[in-house]
This record gives C-alpha cells, sequence and structure tokens, in this order.
C-alpha cells in the first residue's frame, strides 16, 4: 500500500528540490501550485505513520521501484488488525503536519496538496482505498 501524489507539478517539483528517496519515493507533499504566486514556498507535508515515522510517498502509480524507498508498504507495516475471522479488518493512523523544508526560504502563502491512498495486489492491480 501507499499514498500516491497525484498532481504531476507537485512531484516534479519535488524531484527538482531533491526531496527524494534513493528509490524515487518522495519525502514530501507540495502544494500542486508550488512556485506560483500566493503560494506557501519552502513548506511542504510530511506523513507520519502511528508510529510517528515519516512515510515516503508513491510519485505515480508505475510498478517499477519497490519498498518503502519507493513509497511502497506492507499493509501490515502501517496498519494494525482490529478484527478478525472469516474477514479481517485493518485499521491505520496517519498524521500530515505542515513543516519547513530543510534548506529551503520559507514563504507565507496558500497550501493545497492531494494524496490517494492506493494498495497494489500480488498481480499488479491498483485499487483505490
Amino acid at each position: 500500500m501507499g499514498f500516491v501524489v497525484n498532481q504531476p507539478t507537485a512531484v516534479a517539483v519535488a524531484r527538482r528540490l531533491g526531496i527524494t528517496a534513493s528509490a524515487g519515493g518522495l519525502s514530501w507533499l507540495l502544494d500542486t501550485h508550488y512556485g506560483e504566486p500566493g503560494v506557501a514556498s519552502g513548506v511542504g507535508i510530511r506523513i507520519y505513520n502511528d508510529a510517528g515515522t515519516p512515510i515516503n510517498l508513491l510519485p505515480d502509480r508505475i510498478r517499477t521501484g519497490i519498498g518503502n524507498a519507493r513509497g511502497w508498504y506492507g499493509y501490515k507495516d502501517l496498519t494494525t488488525r482490529v478484527s478478525s475471522g472469516s474477514v479481517e479488518t485493518y485499521s491505520g493512523d496517519f498524521t500530515a503536519s505542515l513543516e519547513a523544508i530543510g534548506g529551503q526560504t520559507v514563504t507565507a502563502g496558500s497550501v493545497n496538496a492531494q494524496l490517494q491512498a492506493s494498495r497494489r495486489s500480488v498481480s499488479g492491480i491498483y485499487v483505490t482505498l
């Protein structure tokens, strides 16, 4: 499972700023119009799991790249089983935190960003959660 940054401009700016992991996952979620007038800069949104650890975000749904550095996580790494029986139910808590990006000058403005939760099955079929 992972969280897809579904705005190509935000992905491109994150890559340009170098806020990516080794396999191409994004460390920060940026505003859809980052760099435009009236939009905050030097800040981004970090997503934390319930243990308080930041998670990487998927830059796209392309199957190349695997593992946490790309933004893929085993669902049991990010969730907890809350019921079992004929159907097992898992739940996960996440925190979005607006923070200054190290090495960047912060300027005031609006922030508008979106993520899409996604999971990948063994066969590579993607299902939006």
